[in-house]
């Protein structure tokens, strides 16, 4: 299932390491780069990218998985749609 959001930030951060200079490097997504219309439940790549020293930018990609839950707390109960 794809989220009809443009610009999904969220309160996590990734850490990867860099492939060409080996740094670690992380990346919050509160701030940028956001998810665009991402995927649920499924596998997605997603574009890291980095400067190595006064080089171009290294960009290399890591792949995620967007997990939803929604849970009743009372009073009801919650099924997903087939």
């Amino acid at each position: 299932m794809r989220l009809d959001i443009k610009r999904l930030n969220l309160p996590f951060i990734i850490t990867s390491t860099c492939p060409r200079c080996g740094v670690e490097v992380k990346v919050d997504l509160r701030i940028h780069p956001y998810l665009s219309y991402p995927l649920v439940g499924e596998p997605f790549r997603h574009t890291l990218d980095h400067m190595c020293g006064d080089e171009e930018d290294n960009e290399w990609p890591v792949t995620l998985r967007l997990v939803v839950e929604l849970q009743a707390v009372a009073d009801c109960t919650v099924a997903a749609k087939p």
